[in-house]
């Protein structure tokens, strides 16, 4: 089995490899022979994630981002632009599942502006997955509080096609049932 990880950093963040690890170490404890792919942010932090992936024994891609859709910039830009959102649909599709470890979704109002939540990494995976018809499971950190009927409506959609909501602590899972 591979499984796609999303949403996590392996170096970026301090915790990244402690929790890369743990979910790792969880996993084959049920699936021995699971394999790891890690999205990671594009450009410089992707080749020091690069560098870092063997140690951890897993393969790492550069993450797309909404821009990467759009078709802007000179011809070489539109072409590398491509290729990462094409690397990363091929390696999402050649996985079994994707586990999504977004750190905060659908934070909005007082905390962020509404409008950050259409460029979290959360809806952006969920979207991927949803159109590739790849099974996505949602173990983000933190939930809400879903401040706004846009962010309402978006939580809903998405947590509503989950077969389980995971949450960290009583708070997100508050925010969640209301």
């Amino acid at each position: 089995m591979r499984i796609f990880v999303t949403g996590l950093c392996l170096q970026g963040n301090k915790g990244g490899p402690a929790i890369a690890l743990s979910l790792k170490q969880q996993i084959t404890r049920y699936i021995p022979d699971a394999r790891f792919v890690f999205a990671v942010p594009p450009g410089e932090e992707f080749r020091h994630e690069r560098k870092w992936a063997p140690r951890y024994a897993v393969g790492v891609v550069e993450d797309f981002v909404w821009s990467d859709v759009l078709p802007r910039g000179g011809p070489r830009r539109m072409l590398n632009k491509a290729a990462r959102l094409v690397r990363w649909i091929r390696t999402a599709t050649s996985c079994d599942a994707v586990i999504d470890m977004s750190a905060m979704s659908y934070i909005g109002p007082p905390v962020r502006p509404e409008a950050s939540v259409l460029h979290r990494n959360r809806l952006r995976f969920f979207l991927a997955c949803r159109s590739l018809l790849l099974p996505f499971v949602a173990w983000t950190q933190s939930y809400g509080p879903f401040s706004t009927p846009l962010i309402r409506r978006l939580a809903r959609w998405d947590l509503g096609r989950l077969g389980h909501v995971l949450c960290r602590g009583e708070e997100s899972l508050g925010h969640v049932r209301e």
